[in-house]
């Protein structure tokens, strides 16, 4: 028998659905299509595509026949079926997930109008953004830009800045974005350094049966703020900028494009910047079994910053002037990729990364670095026992030569094994064990700020374990518990950094060591569907402890700040979430949010803990008790209806030298706590045109994520998409 499985709605080939009846079957080809062949006689078909709903055909084969049967799969109606790879590297439902994961799809992406994949973070629950800074469930404080214990991964290879391990947000392309995948707590053995605290894994579009091609332009205005007094400028400030996609298939070619142009001038005075970015991919199918191909990112960027403001009460929009910079930035990587699948259906794959930083910026604040990245993965599936099985072997190379690091050469070695095996039990229940080690090595000059190592070099390893239950209690109720081991070795910034801002230097700490911890958490995740509404609650409680952890402190004026192991710290809570979609007549309501509660605490809270802090209590700084997010969406026939909604709790605790030298900041913090935002967003579409109109911090609430720096007053954007 012969045929093609093809996507009811979008008319789209499925590549690799399965099409099998017992032991006997096959899969679709990269058009969509397969061919069996069967003895004559009856069989029951089930035809299955992960994230859609299973289909079954009753057939009967007679001798020297051929039977050709079409299958049209419809999407499964339950957002517990949306597919992901990133807790276990294989694809599989979200509710068989042994650890808490968030989603984010394209069209979320789309409605937002983000410029930058950070700003659509803020809409997952557990994940604060500080400044530029991913954090997830108070993992972490605020690191001034180097170090992060959340791993960015583009497409299942890590991108982080190779010297101060920090995502470039800017890099991810969101105008080209298939969805989003974030986990929440130690990844770090799956994934190795970085991963402490969770991951964010960012997986672009791939070409699909039918050219698609996206254009966008979009112009943003900022109001002016509340307090009139503060206001510095007479033209409105502004963001404006355009993207352009295509994909299409040629053949057993496959190629993906897209470019971003934007420009701003900022509400923050003497900010502003302008960035290009060229996204693309090529993929080939040599044969059935093999495919090769890469990734391309490129992005030129200019910008004006400053660290903190003039004045907090006075003047917050404008800057302390010893803090002013420039920057000139180019950034590019190549990833090429090799994926073959032998004749036991064993899945092996290459994959690797050449990523360029060179940033020229004043002050003796240049860096530049490299990074190089090689993984070997193996991926076996026992059916008989239930089994999948991954392994793999990574090898990371960084190097650097920057002002920051007192021009001197820096290079760092990772190398990594792991070992991944999930056991399928009673057809309900899903263990996950894996095990990883990781090799460090660094190179330094032997002499360093007084500090002596040996033949300049520093070798370090570990050994991790994670270990993972999922089951199913009843339909559509699925609980969970994880325990996960995490490391994270301290980076080149934060070994070797020497620089300042304004009056307050950054000294290096060449003896800093490694970060060590553990994560653990038990969940509840119940998928409900009735008549046409569907959707999940979930609720989780979690454990972290960190030791020997790494935050930057203030040690003096004499050195100033340093990045210093701190401690043994422990993190305690709980998270609620929702999403779904409910039909309400011609209205179709989605939404999504969540509550996270946390309690941030040193395991013993010292004099020295006490005199750095500007909270007279244990609490760990930089960190919010509260946070509730929830976003709704209603779309009656062309017309799409949105809100946001954010609250953030106090930010109790920051270092307190800041409240001492930055003017203006202890009154600032004293007169505004937590906050509010609330955005507005309405889009109509017409003949593959969408129009949005979009009200940002609607009502002009005045706050900081991190200190000293302020937050976009009441702002509005009007943008364009067109679809053809």
């Amino acid at each position: 028998m012969k045929g093609a499985i093809k996507d009811k709605s979008t008319r789209e080939a499925m590549v690799a659905a399965t099409i099998a009846s017992g032991t006997v079957g096959g899969i679709t080809d990269e058009t969509g299509h397969y061919q069996i062949l069967l003895q004559p006689g009856k069989y029951r078909l089930d035809i299955s595509y992960l994230g859609y709903t299973t289909e079954h055909r009753d057939i009967v084969i007679k001798s020297d026949e051929w039977i050709d049967l079409d299958v049209w799969m419809e999407s499964a109606e339950n957002v517990l079926q949306t597919a992901v790879i990133s807790d276990s590297r294989y694809a599989k439902p979200i509710s068989e997930s042994t650890i808490s994961m968030e989603v984010i799809k394209s069209s979320l992406i789309d409605h937002l109008n983000a410029t930058s994949v950070d700003e659509v973070l803020d809409k997952v629950p557990g994940l604060t953004m500080v400044g530029d800074q991913a954090n997830i469930r108070g993992g972490a404080g605020f690191s001034y830009g180097a170090g992060s214990r959340v791993l960015l991964m583009i497409n299942e290879v890590p991108a982080l800045q190779a010297d101060a391990g920090y995502p470039n947000w800017d890099d991810v392309p969101v105008e080209n974005i298939e969805q989003i995948e974030v986990i929440k707590g130690a990844a770090s053995a799956s994934y190795g350094s970085s991963a402490l605290n969770g991951l964010i894994h960012v997986r672009t579009a791939y070409a699909k049966s039918d050219p698609i091609t996206k254009a966008s332009v979009f112009y943003s205005a900022v109001l002016p703020p509340k307090d009139r007094s503060q206001q510095w400028w007479n033209a409105n400030p502004y963001t404006t900028g355009m993207s352009f996609s295509h994909s299409q298939k040629y053949g057993k070619l496959d190629v993906v494009g897209s470019t971003y142009l934007q420009k701003s001038k900022s509400y923050n005075e003497t900010s502003g910047s302008e960035y290009a970015r060229i996204n693309g991919s090529i993929q080939y199918r040599i044969t059935d079994r093999l495919t090769a191909g890469f990734h391309l990112n490129m992005n030129r960027r200019k910008s004006q910053s400053f660290f903190y403001w003039r004045d907090g009460v006075t003047a917050y929009f404008r800057p302390d002037s010893s803090t002013l910079s420039n920057s000139n930035s180019f950034r590019y990587h190549i990833d090429p990729f090799i994926t073959y699948f032998d004749k036991s259906d064993n899945k092996h794959a290459f994959r690797s990364r050449i990523y360029v930083v060179d940033n020229t910026v004043s002050n003796g604040q240049s860096n530049s670095s490299t990074l190089l990245y090689g993984e070997y993965q193996f991926q076996r599936q026992f059916k008989k026992q239930g089994i999948y099985l991954t392994s793999g072997l990574v090898a990371n190379h960084n190097s650097s030569n920057s002002d920051l690091f007192s021009r001197l050469p820096f290079k760092s070695d990772n190398l990594g094994l792991y070992l991944q095996a999930e056991k399928k039990l009673y057809d309900h229940t899903t263990v996950s064990v894996g095990w990883r080690f990781e090799d460090y090595t660094l190179h330094r000059p032997e002499v360093f700020e007084g500090d002596t190592l040996p033949g300049g070099i520093r070798k370090e390893n570990k050994s991790l374990w994670r270990v993972g239950v999922n089951s199913k209690i009843n339909k559509g109720l699925y609980l969970r518990a994880s325990w996960g081991e995490g490391f994270r070795f301290p980076t080149l910034a934060e070994q070797f950094i020497t620089t300042s801002f304004g009056a307050t230097f950054i000294s290096p700490n060449p003896g800093l060591t490694s970060e060590r911890g553990w994560n653990g958490e038990v969940g509840l995740k119940q998928g409900f569907l009735w008549k046409k509404s569907k959707g999940y609650l979930d609720a989780a409680v979690f454990w972290s402890k960190y030791t020997d952890m790494m935050e930057f402190v203030f040690t003096g004026f004499v050195k100033g700040f340093q990045s210093q192991n701190i401690g043994n710290t422990d993190i305690k809570g709980f998270e609620l979430s929702a999403a779904g979609a409910t039909p309400i007549g011609r209205h179709l309501l989605t939404y999504t949010g969540g509550y996270t509660f946390i309690e941030p605490r040193f395991v013993e809270f010292t004099e020295e803990d006490n005199r750095r802090s500007s909270a007279d209590f244990n609490i760990l700084k930089y960190r919010s008790k509260h946070l509730f997010k929830l976003d709704i969406e209603d779309q009656l026939g062309p017309w799409i209806f949105g809100s946001g909604i954010l609250y953030t709790s106090k930010m109790e605790a920051i270092d307190a030298i800041f409240e001492l030298v930055i003017k203006g900041l202890k009154e600032f913090r004293q007169n505004h706590g937590g906050y509010t935002v609330v955005d507005l967003r309405a889009a109509r579409s017409w003949r593959g045109v969408t129009f949005n109109l979009i009200f940002k911090n609607l009502f002009n609430e005045i706050y900081t994520s991190r200190p000293a720096q302020m937050e976009a007053p009441r702002n509005i954007t009007f943008k364009i998409n067109y679809n053809f």
